[in-house]
């Protein structure tokens, strides 16, 4: 026979529906008031995280009282609280304060037999109840829980073994989109800016956009870059429109640039770079050449601009 503990010391927990609240006092919270320690959702303290509060007192409860009606079988809450005492090994006592169709009954409770306290509550509903109680608390928790508790320390033990040897890189970032890439060239090409800041921005896009460099230690541009160029350079320019032959775009050391009045150039953030420039009819060309510490690239851009009458 096990060991029962003092009644007042117990610890039961009651899952019932809102709508059922005055049913519930006179059927199960005032038969078994001051005999044990029962918690509900009365008893939460103002400031305090509802569901933090409930799933603790579940999870530590001796017995989870369910009372069952109609109402208590359809709300989220009441399915939440059910579910969690189920998977805990909580052992549940279902009382039925209304009648149901049992076709609805949860999954969790259509094994258990429950207790009938529908209709007027008598001495003998009062007397069973207590009963049903005590039956409860003496029973233990379904060996399933002792053997989950068991499997997932077991599991810990064993993946923290793992994790100390290995080393978990994380996972490489996804590249973005098309559509995302396109939005951010918009958004860079209808930026506000002044006159100082109107860069012809040579956009530096990462490996997801521009292939690796080839033998020759030119970058060259796939189509959406060229996109990105030619809208930039279209914004910030002062021309009507502009033909834009792009050979290699440049890295992110170097900027195109143009000035207030709207003339095209490029400027090294290294000034010690070296540069050429060339000037055939009807375009501007200008290039820079690969140092010695392989920082630069081979970069070349073709305009042929129209001036804005």
């Amino acid at each position: 026979m096990p060991k029962i503990p003092k009644t007042n010391s117990i610890h039961l927990f009651l899952s019932y529906a809102h709508a059922d609240e005055n049913s519930v006092y006179g059927r199960i919270i005032r038969p078994i008031k001051g005999k044990y320690n029962l918690w509900y959702d009365i008893a939460i303290p103002p400031t305090t995280n509802f569901w933090d509060e409930i799933d603790e007192h579940i999870r530590t409860c001796r017995v989870f009282l369910f009372a069952l009606s109609p109402q208590s079988i359809q709300s989220d809450a009441c399915k939440h609280e059910l579910k969690l005492a189920y998977e805990c090994g909580i052992v549940i006592l279902p009382l039925l304060i209304e009648p149901i169709d049992q076709k609805m009954l949860p999954p969790e409770l259509e094994k258990i037999q429950w207790l009938d306290l529908t209709g007027v509550m008598t001495d003998e509903k009062t007397h069973l109840l207590s009963n049903s109680i005590k039956q409860a608390i003496g029973k233990k928790r379904p060996w399933r829980t002792y053997f989950g508790i068991m499997l997932v320390f077991v599991l810990g033990i064993f993946l923290g073994a793992i994790a100390a040897w290995l080393i978990i890189e994380p996972p490489s970032p996804t590249p973005p989109s098309e559509q995302t890439l396109r939005t951010l060239i918009e958004q860079e090409a209808e930026a506000v800016l002044n006159q100082d800041e109107q860069a012809i921005r040579a956009i530096y896009i990462d490996d997801a956009i521009i292939e690796d460099a080839d033998p020759h230690g030119r970058i060259w541009v796939d189509p959406l870059a060229y996109y990105a160029e030619k809208r930039v350079k279209e914004a910030h320019c002062r021309v009507e429109h502009l033909d834009l032959t792009i050979e290699v775009l440049a890295s992110n050391y170097a900027r195109a640039t143009t000035s207030s009045q709207g003339e095209f150039g490029l400027r090294a953030e290294n000034n010690g770079c070296p540069y050429s420039y060339n000037n055939p009819p009807g375009a501007d060309v200008w290039e820079f050449v690969r140092d010695e510490s392989g920082e630069w690239q081979i970069v070349r851009f073709t305009y042929n601009a129209h001036a804005k009458k």
